[in-house]
C-alpha cells in the first residue's frame, strides 16, 4: 500500500480481540447509536465474535485490512475473492470515529489491495 496509507495495514490473529470489540461496538449495543451504521434497534446480540473471525481470517482469499488511529484499532475492512469479484464486508469505522474520511480510506486502500494483488 501507499505510504499515504501506511496506517492501514493487515489485521493478524493477534488484532481479533481489537476488531470484535470495534465490530460489535460500531453496529450494536449503547455504543453503536453514536454513529450511523448501527442494527441495534434491528438485531440483538453481539454482531460477530473471536473465534468467527479467527475463521474468516484462516479462509483463503480472506483479508482484513485494519485503520490504526494512535495504535488503536478505529477501523476495519473484510476482502474476500469469490470467483472474479471482491466481496466486501464488515466496513467498520469507531462511531465516534466516523466522518472522519476513514471508511473512504479504508474502501481506497481496498482497492488498491485487489489491483496490487490481481484480485
Amino acid at each position: 500500500m501507499t505510504n499515504k496509507l501506511s496506517h492501514i495495514t493487515i489485521a493478524t490473529h493477534s488484532d481479533v480481540t481489537g476488531l470484535n470489540h470495534l465490530i460489535n461496538g460500531a453496529y450494536r449495543g449503547e455504543s453503536s447509536k453514536a454513529g450511523w451504521t448501527n442494527e441495534a434497534d434491528l438485531f440483538e446480540g453481539s454482531r460477530t465474535n473471536e473465534s468467527e473471525l479467527l475463521k474468516l481470517m484462516d479462509e483463503p482469499d480472506t483479508t482484513f485490512l485494519k485503520y490504526l488511529d494512535e495504535g488503536e484499532i478505529a477501523g476495519c475492512v473484510m476482502l474476500q475473492k469469490k470467483n472474479s469479484f471482491i466481496y466486501l464486508g464488515m466496513l467498520t469505522v469507531d462511531p465516534l470515529r466516523q466522518g472522519k474520511g476513514i471508511g473512504k480510506q479504508l474502501l481506497q486502500a481496498s482497492d488498491e489491495f485487489a489491483r496490487v494483488n490481481n484480485l
